[in-house]
């Protein structure tokens, strides 16, 4: 089972090491005159958590003191025990760095919250989700552990520069000071090992997706991703990720088996000269290199249907659908535990969307014939003016006061 990445209350922190106290609560008889005692069990021990936590910058350092000092429990995501309800056991506790750029480091202790009747206590679907992305990524991993090899046998060479190309290209899609931490060791200058440790390459790789997924939410407001429209799904669309030809390795093995000297076959296309049309153009990849980093940013395109900020109901659908096509697509390809991880995957995706619904507010579209202050337009669907901000960002509207005719999209009872 992959681990989780922790949480408290939604605020995700780094891990050195967790601890836990379990047990039953008994109280021990000794009566007179009697050798024997007798142990009373009254149920079950609270369960407690201890967490050695640590962030690097101020904003994580921020966020996770304010979830600490938040009114009421909530779901702390624990990475071997999975998602439990808790509340902090009181104070915590955090070491300040010496220096700028050093680690926050907190020592947290929880206790689980116990039965909550309020009407508002549900599932957390979103953590269920990212749960079962990151089990189906193991697969994908191991998936990708068991072919790497093969495919680039006899094509060292190229295979590192196609791997380079790989994470230069995904390196685009960072902000700079991601870009600049990342520190992306290039394979072909020194760093050619990693070739022969396919799992290693696949977490690399899979860990720059995992930073290029997390900032496709919309409205995020940086300048730098103003050019960069591209989603994770738009990502595993690319043709550099679509296999169009494989090795017939079985017609090999049984040549072999037969006697009979294996065929000589035509040299892979992936290995053939590509020239690049822009920055992010990629060459073709070799077919498992292609196919787990498709199915990571498909996997990573289905975890952010737990997480991402939607302004709309409509939006939420609209990536569910595309989530769930893609996983379909996906599934058409796979066997035995990739395809079971999938399909838990894909079935975690309707219920998270379907859990969310509730919570987001809906978007209504209206015809307008004339050019009108964008306070009336929003008067008009909810019989109050605070969502009219809304329809100017939303609109792309130049001036609140003339909202071009046509249609125009007005959030529900927005604020």
């Amino acid at each position: 089972m992959a681990l989780r990445e922790a949480s408290f209350k939604g605020v995700p922190f780094k891990v050195d090491e967790t601890e836990g106290q379990f047990g039953r609560r008994n109280v021990l008889h000794q009566y007179p005159y009697r050798d024997l005692p007798f142990a009373e069990d009254l149920g079950r021990e609270v369960r407690r958590f201890s967490v050695h936590a640590f962030v690097l910058t101020q904003p994580e350092y921020d966020a996770l003191v304010d979830a600490l000092e938040s009114e009421g429990p909530g779901t702390l995501i624990h990475p071997w025990y999975g998602s439990v309800f808790v509340q902090h056991d009181g104070q915590q506790s955090v070491t300040y760095p010496r220096a700028e750029g050093g680690r926050f480091d907190f020592r947290l202790s929880f206790v689980e919250a116990g039965e909550n009747n309020e009407p508002d206590v549900q599932e957390d679907a979103g953590g269920l989700l990212s749960g079962l992305v990151d089990d189906a990524l193991s697969q994908v991993g191991m998936k990708f552990e068991a072919e790497w090899l093969r495919d680039i046998d006899g094509w060292l060479d190229v295979a590192a520069q196609r791997a380079d190309e790989l994470m230069k290209g995904f390196e685009y899609y960072l902000t700079p000071l991601e870009r600049g931490l990342a520190g992306v060791e290039r394979l072909t200058s020194g760093g050619r090992g990693l070739l022969a440790k396919p799992i290693e390459l696949y977490y690399r790789v899979a860990g720059l997706i995992r930073k290029i997924a997390a900032p496709f939410q919309r409205d995020t407001g940086s300048s730098w991703q103003a050019d960069k429209s591209q989603s994770a799904g738009n990502l595993a669309e690319m043709p550099a990720f679509q296999v169009t030809s494989r090795p017939d390795r079985d017609r090999a093995m049984l040549d072999t088996l037969r006697g009979r000297e294996p065929q000589i076959s035509a040299r892979p296309q992936w290995t053939l000269p590509y020239s690049p049309r822009n920055q992010t153009d990629l060459p073709p990849m070799p077919p498992s290199l292609a196919d787990a980093v498709r199915r990571t940013l498909v996997l990573e395109q289905a975890r952010g249907i737990g997480s991402h900020d939607y302004a709309s109901q409509s939006e939420l659908l609209s990536d569910r659908d595309l989530a769930l096509s893609a996983l379909h697509n996906e599934m058409q390809q796979a066997s035995g535990r990739l395809f079971r991880a999938l399909d838990a995957v894909q079935a975690q995706v309707v219920r998270t969307a379907q859990a969310r619904l509730p919570t987001i507010r809906e978007l209504a579209v209206v015809e307008t014939l004339d050019n009108l202050p964008a306070l009336l337009v929003a008067y008009r669907v909810n019989g109050s003016i605070e969502a009219y901000e809304d329809v100017v960002a939303r609109n792309h509207v130049r001036h609140p006061l003339f909202v071009p005719a046509g249609r125009v999209e007005v959030l529900r009872d927005g604020e």
